[in-house]
């Protein structure tokens, strides 16, 4: 097939199945194969099969991709850390592979008979080449062979698209996922049925669903900015009941068979191997206990879980454990549609003057006021204030500190708005490449980031731990996080800020709660400490983030309380910009 006419008429039909007309169609690397980039909005095809392979299977596969562009939003509503862990991602894949392409099907009748020929190749009927759709194939390889001689995992994820384009189980797996296959049946054709609408006829009921659906809570602050037009919320709607569906009725039991595969005589070299290295726990291979015998295993070659040795088991359970929803990835996720708009604000408050000026009413200078020197003749003291003299550029070098309260009264939602503030501060900052420093405070000052510390994933890693501080989760943490000493940590912050070089700095206090400390009047030690902080040049806001936290205003000159987490951006910029216009 010509390639120049086969990418014009793939990125037609990449435009037409995805309903978006800003999507492209790129040439990937040689043996790359096909997949959607979200970044760049594109779909990349692997350049050897634009010659080698029918123009059908090109269409089906260019289909298949633009239907993931069309209605696929996991990666919008799932943790990414959640989908690293082992085979979470090759199982999310698989179904949403078989739940995409009976949209698809459904919504372009045309496309049936490109999806039939790849998948009979792919998956033929007599099961002894699997070798998986294209985001399988990532996960597990690109070329399975025989499912009767692959791990358990990939024998559930393959035998799950085998089962559901032939209708019947795949003869070739293994009992143990055969049956995890069986007791899953049900949930996976309810996850395979949960499909958007394929037609322009939406009803009234329709959209009711997305306001009464728990995603429309997910997307609220991308809405507030892009509200999604009625297709789109019924897409994120099928999504989100999709993805609900895997969780509750399909993963409990693959996640058994992920623990159960370790322990086979066969498998657990490799899976353990593999899953230990993921969470970097390089021990000795003596330290792991003797793999169970073939004896050992009970009757149909089902391996017992109780076989496996204490060490091992933690560190299974632990790599396939959900992840908190508190890190700081999940909350840059959630955040990141404020972003675009909280950089634009920052940016126009702490713009540099760029051009200089001429300012008249000097007595000498470089350059004559015009209309002053015509009133010399008639006023001869007017001469004092002819001439001008031009302003240098101005340059706002600030540094900001983020201040959060990690007392035991911040549990719940307000740890949730005020870390998601942190966060999205931070991701600000960074951005307009301005320094800043995360601390919290109990009875004591706690610091996440300095200012000359990047913001790389370790940094990013130790401020998603901010929320554990306020239960004592946290691995080494403070005992006593009931307490918040706001006075004390405020003059502790001020003075670390201060020690960083910077024209401005500003410090920005998260609290929910009426302070507490040493003294016995903890309320008057905080207004003395805030007009010291004050005294000293430092920029000092009082924000609370949800609802009761109007203590705020009673103690920070300048204050936001109430603040939902949507309204932060402009908010924030309320207050600032009356402080940084001035130091200008």
């Amino acid at each position: 097939m010509d390639q120049a006419v086969a990418t014009e008429e793939l990125l037609a039909l990449a435009r037409a199945v995805s309903m978006d007309a800003g999507v492209s169609l790129e040439v990937g690397q040689a043996g790359g194969g096909w997949f959607y980039n979200r970044t760049v909005n594109g779909i990349f095809v692997d350049p050897t099969d634009l010659t080698r392979r029918h123009p059908d299977d090109l269409r089906g596969l260019t289909c298949h991709e633009a239907a993931h562009v069309a209605v696929t939003r996991y990666l919008e509503l799932v943790p990414q850390d959640l989908l690293q862990r082992p085979g979470i991602g090759a199982l999310f894949n698989a179904l949403e592979d078989c739940r995409i392409e009976a949209w698809l099907q459904l919504r372009f009748p045309g496309t049936i008979p490109w999806i039939a020929r790849y998948n009979d190749r792919l998956f033929p009927s007599a099961g002894a080449s699997l070798r998986g759709l294209p985001l399988v194939g990532r996960w597990l390889g690109r070329d399975q062979g025989s499912l009767a001689g692959q791990p358990w995992m990939a024998q559930f994820t393959l035998g799950a698209i085998y089962e559901w384009w032939h209708g019947v189980p795949n003869p070739t797996v293994a009992p143990r996922p055969a049956l995890a296959l069986e007791r899953t049946r049900e949930a996976r054709q309810a996850v395979i049925a949960q499909r958007p609408p394929t037609s322009a006829e939406i009803t009234l009921d329709d959209l009711v669903r997305y306001r009464a659906s728990p995603v429309h809570t997910l997307y609220a602050p991308q809405d507030a900015h892009l509200p999604p037009d009625a297709l789109e919320q019924l897409i994120r709607v099928s999504a989100y009941e999709a993805y609900r569906l895997l969780w509750t009725g399909v993963v409990p039991e693959y996640l058994a068979l992920l623990r159960a595969s370790a322990g086979s005589d066969r498998d657990r070299q490799r899976e353990e191997s593999r899953l230990l290295e993921q969470l970097g726990e390089h021990r000795a291979a003596g330290r792991r206990g003797r793999a169970p015998t073939r004896d050992s295993a009970p009757q149909g070659g089902e391996p017992s879980v109780t076989e496996l040795d204490d060490e091992t088991r933690r560190a299974l359970d632990d790599a396939i454990a959900p992840p908190p929803t508190d890190s700081y990835e999940a909350a840059a996720r959630d955040v990141a549609p404020l972003a675009d708009r909280t950089v634009a604000a920052l940016e126009r408050v702490l713009r540099p003057a760029s051009y200089p000026q001429w300012l008249p009413g000097y007595p000498n200078g470089s350059r004559v006021d015009l209309r002053v020197a015509m009133r010399v003749e008639i006023d001869a003291g007017a001469y004092t204030q002819m001439w001008q003299r031009k302003t240098l550029p101005t340059k706002h070098d600030p540094a900001f500190l983020l201040l959060l309260d990690l007392s035991g009264s911040m549990d719940g939602d307000r740890i949730r708005h005020g870390f998601r503030g942190v966060v999205l501060l931070a991701e600000v900052l960074e951005r307009l490449q301005i320094p800043f420093a995360v601390y919290g405070f109990q009875d004591r000052l706690i610091p996440f980031k300095d200012p000359q510390t990047p913001l790389d994933p370790t940094t990013k890693a130790r401020i998603g731990e901010m929320p554990r501080e306020v239960t004592g989760t946290r691995p080494q943490g403070h005992n006593h996080p009931q307490h918040n000493w706001d006075a004390t940590a405020l003059l502790r912050a001020a003075r670390a800020l201060q020690d960083f070089p910077a024209s401005d700095h500003y410090l920005i206090a998260v609290s929910d709660g009426q302070p507490t400390g040493p003294s016995p009047d903890p309320s008057a030690q905080l207004h003395k400490a805030v007009r010291s902080v004050m005294a000293d040049g430092v920029h000092l806001v009082g924000m609370g983030l949800g609802p009761e936290t109007g203590h705020v205003r009673a103690y920070y000159p300048h204050h936001a309380a109430n603040v939902p987490l949507h309204a932060f951006p402009e908010t924030l910029m309320g207050v600032l910009e009356p402080l940084i216009a001035p130091s200008r």
